[in-house]
Protein backbone atom coordinates (compact mmCIF):
# COMPACT_ATOMS: atom_id res chain seq x y z
CA UNK A 1 0.00 0.00 0.00
CA UNK A 2 1.43 3.10 -0.56
CA UNK A 3 1.80 6.06 2.22
CA UNK A 4 -0.01 8.43 0.40
CA UNK A 5 -3.15 6.81 0.63
CA UNK A 6 -3.19 7.73 4.70
CA UNK A 7 -2.71 11.63 5.43
CA UNK A 8 -2.11 11.68 9.23
CA UNK A 9 -2.03 15.12 10.60
CA UNK A 10 -1.81 15.82 14.59
CA UNK A 11 -2.73 19.06 16.10
CA UNK A 12 -2.88 20.50 19.58
CA UNK A 13 -6.21 21.30 20.55
CA UNK A 14 -8.29 22.26 23.77
CA UNK A 15 -11.33 20.07 24.97
CA UNK A 16 -13.75 23.02 23.87
CA UNK A 17 -12.17 23.56 20.99
CA UNK A 18 -12.33 19.24 19.86
CA UNK A 19 -15.94 19.63 21.18
CA UNK A 20 -17.10 22.60 18.51
CA UNK A 21 -15.27 21.56 16.02
CA UNK A 22 -15.23 18.13 15.44
CA UNK A 23 -18.72 16.47 14.81
CA UNK A 24 -19.80 13.04 16.82
CA UNK A 25 -18.28 13.43 20.44
CA UNK A 26 -20.30 11.49 22.30
CA UNK A 27 -21.72 12.00 25.67
CA UNK A 28 -19.74 14.89 27.93
CA UNK A 29 -22.72 16.35 28.14
CA UNK A 30 -24.43 13.31 29.81
CA UNK A 31 -21.33 12.90 32.15
CA UNK A 32 -22.18 16.42 33.50
CA UNK A 33 -26.14 16.06 33.67
CA UNK A 34 -25.18 12.60 35.61
CA UNK A 35 -22.92 14.84 38.02
CA UNK A 36 -25.46 17.68 38.26
CA UNK A 37 -28.03 14.60 39.33
CA UNK A 38 -25.48 12.53 41.42
CA UNK A 39 -26.08 9.92 39.56
CA UNK A 40 -23.18 7.94 39.08
CA UNK A 41 -24.99 4.84 38.22
CA UNK A 42 -23.71 4.54 34.17
CA UNK A 43 -20.75 2.87 33.46
CA UNK A 44 -19.34 5.36 30.79
CA UNK A 45 -19.85 8.51 34.15
CA UNK A 46 -18.41 6.10 36.68
CA UNK A 47 -15.09 5.57 34.46
CA UNK A 48 -15.13 8.91 33.14
CA UNK A 49 -15.00 10.18 37.29
CA UNK A 50 -12.18 8.10 37.74
CA UNK A 51 -10.50 9.67 35.07
CA UNK A 52 -11.47 13.31 36.22
CA UNK A 53 -10.52 12.27 39.81
CA UNK A 54 -7.17 10.38 38.66
CA UNK A 55 -6.08 13.47 36.36
CA UNK A 56 -7.22 16.24 39.32
CA UNK A 57 -4.49 13.93 41.65
CA UNK A 58 -2.21 13.78 38.80
CA UNK A 59 -2.02 16.39 36.53
CA UNK A 60 1.36 15.88 35.17
CA UNK A 61 -0.46 12.85 33.47
CA UNK A 62 -2.22 14.97 30.85
CA UNK A 63 1.21 15.03 29.00
CA UNK A 64 1.00 10.86 28.56
CA UNK A 65 -2.53 10.77 27.17
CA UNK A 66 -2.82 9.05 23.75
CA UNK A 67 -4.42 11.64 21.05
CA UNK A 68 -7.64 11.70 20.01
CA UNK A 69 -8.34 10.16 16.93
CA UNK A 70 -10.47 11.44 14.45
CA UNK A 71 -10.75 9.73 11.16
CA UNK A 72 -12.48 10.63 7.97
CA UNK A 73 -13.68 14.01 10.15
CA UNK A 74 -15.57 11.54 12.35
CA UNK A 75 -14.56 11.44 15.85
CA UNK A 76 -13.09 7.53 16.74
CA UNK A 77 -11.58 7.47 19.99
CA UNK A 78 -10.43 9.66 23.07
CA UNK A 79 -14.31 10.17 23.97
CA UNK A 80 -13.67 9.73 27.84
CA UNK A 81 -10.71 12.25 28.18
CA UNK A 82 -12.37 14.62 26.52
CA UNK A 83 -15.14 13.99 29.05
CA UNK A 84 -13.20 13.89 31.61
CA UNK A 85 -11.54 16.90 31.26
CA UNK A 86 -14.70 18.74 30.38
CA UNK A 87 -16.09 17.09 33.65
CA UNK A 88 -13.22 18.40 35.57
CA UNK A 89 -13.44 22.13 33.18
CA UNK A 90 -17.17 22.53 34.23
CA UNK A 91 -17.69 20.81 37.49
CA UNK A 92 -14.68 19.23 39.38
CA UNK A 93 -12.25 21.96 39.54
CA UNK A 94 -13.85 24.56 37.33
CA UNK A 95 -11.36 27.41 39.11
CA UNK A 96 -8.06 25.77 38.19
CA UNK A 97 -7.36 27.36 34.36
CA UNK A 98 -5.55 23.99 33.65
CA UNK A 99 -8.23 21.98 32.55
CA UNK A 100 -9.72 25.06 29.71
CA UNK A 101 -6.21 25.68 28.78
CA UNK A 102 -4.82 21.87 28.05
CA UNK A 103 -4.32 21.35 24.49
CA UNK A 104 -4.87 17.58 23.99
CA UNK A 105 -2.82 16.15 20.55
CA UNK A 106 -5.55 15.08 18.01
CA UNK A 107 -4.78 12.86 15.21
CA UNK A 108 -6.81 13.86 11.79
CA UNK A 109 -6.47 10.79 9.92
CA UNK A 110 -7.84 10.67 5.80
CA UNK A 111 -7.73 7.47 4.05
CA UNK A 112 -7.98 7.83 0.20
CA UNK A 113 -7.89 4.97 -2.01
CA UNK A 114 -7.13 3.07 1.00
CA UNK A 115 -10.88 3.49 2.48
CA UNK A 116 -12.44 -0.13 2.46
CA UNK A 117 -9.27 -1.66 3.21
CA UNK A 118 -9.67 -4.07 6.38
CA UNK A 119 -5.68 -4.21 6.58
CA UNK A 120 -5.15 -0.30 6.79
CA UNK A 121 -8.45 -0.25 8.67
CA UNK A 122 -7.19 -2.15 11.57
CA UNK A 123 -3.86 -0.80 11.18
CA UNK A 124 -5.24 2.96 11.88
CA UNK A 125 -7.52 1.30 14.90
CA UNK A 126 -4.98 -0.36 16.17
CA UNK A 127 -3.40 3.09 16.13
CA UNK A 128 -6.28 5.15 17.93
CA UNK A 129 -5.90 1.36 20.60
CA UNK A 130 -2.30 1.80 21.03
CA UNK A 131 -0.94 -0.98 19.47
CA UNK A 132 1.24 -0.71 16.01
CA UNK A 133 2.72 -3.24 14.13
CA UNK A 134 6.46 -3.15 13.28
CA UNK A 135 7.84 -4.51 10.18
CA UNK A 136 7.73 -8.06 10.79
CA UNK A 137 4.22 -7.85 11.69
CA UNK A 138 4.56 -9.12 15.24
CA UNK A 139 2.80 -7.22 17.58
CA UNK A 140 4.17 -4.57 20.10
CA UNK A 141 2.11 -2.43 22.81
CA UNK A 142 2.50 0.61 24.09
CA UNK A 143 1.88 0.51 27.68
CA UNK A 144 1.55 -2.87 29.99
CA UNK A 145 0.02 -5.55 28.88
CA UNK A 146 -2.72 -4.86 31.53
CA UNK A 147 -3.76 -1.58 30.23
CA UNK A 148 -4.02 -2.92 26.54
CA UNK A 149 -6.25 -5.83 28.20
CA UNK A 150 -8.40 -3.29 30.60
CA UNK A 151 -8.85 -1.16 26.68
CA UNK A 152 -10.15 -3.86 24.78
CA UNK A 153 -12.43 -5.03 27.43
CA UNK A 154 -13.74 -1.52 27.72
CA UNK A 155 -14.73 -1.90 23.38
CA UNK A 156 -16.71 -4.79 24.25
CA UNK A 157 -18.73 -2.93 26.55
CA UNK A 158 -22.32 -2.12 25.34
CA UNK A 159 -22.04 1.75 26.06
CA UNK A 160 -26.06 2.61 26.55
CA UNK A 161 -26.62 6.23 26.57
CA UNK A 162 -25.21 8.05 23.03
CA UNK A 163 -23.49 5.30 21.80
Amino acid sequence: MKTDDVKIETHQMTVKQIILSIPGVPYYNNVVDDWDAKDYSWGVTKKVKEYASYLKEHPESLSELPPIFVLNDKFEDGAHRVSAIWLLQQRMDPKNPLWADTKLNVQFVKQGVAEGNPVEIERLNNISAGIDRNTDNKDYEIGTVEECEKFAESRRKPLGKNE
